[in-house]
């Protein structure tokens, strides 16, 4: 009964659709369905799967220092090879500083985040390809903000 109950509940809070799945899920079935041929061989044969690092597998061949400002310049400059566009943050951006219209104490100010973005707005190129860098993200030790409030025509990356 109780495990009926806490599966009702998930349901009616949106953690879990009427199938059972979460919509973390979700999102990484899509993901995996419709990534650019480059993430699939960035992430491994099991394609661009958006794991939380608690998930466990690497899948990724990136080696270096995780969750610091050399993680986030090294995962930066690997999206912009990849065409990505990599902004908020004075080392992408000529040594410029950032503005103002981020939160009070945002770590953009600190050059500690990244916003990216791959294809115009709330395009499906652009979700789709930032659904499937999210996960590789986590293996750089970064935390991730999409598809948030504030954050559905670009991803956020920090440490």
């Amino acid at each position: 009964m109780a495990e009926a109950y806490d599966a009702a509940l998930r349901r009616r809070l949106g953690l879990i659709n009427d199938w059972g799945s979460s919509t973390t899920d979700m999102y990484q079935q899509h993901a995996r369905a419709n990534a650019p041929s480059w993430a699939s061989n960035a992430m491994g044969a099991g394609g661009p799967a958006m794991r939380q690092p608690a998930m466990g597998g690497s899948g990724s061949s990136y080696a270096g220092p995780r969750g610091n400002q050399a993680a986030l310049r090294a995962f930066g400059q690997m999206l912009q090879k990849r065409g990505f566009k990599i902004s908020e943050n004075s080392f992408f951006n000529g040594g410029h500083r950032i503005g103002s219209g981020h939160v009070k104490g945002s770590k953009h100010y600190a050059d500690r985040a990244i916003d990216v973005n791959f294809a115009p707005g709330t395009s499906k190129r652009e979700q789709q390809a930032l659904d499937a860098i999210v996960g590789l993200a986590a293996q750089y030790g970064l935390r991730s903000i999409w598809r948030k409030p504030n954050h559905f025509n670009h991803a956020h990356f920090d440490y």
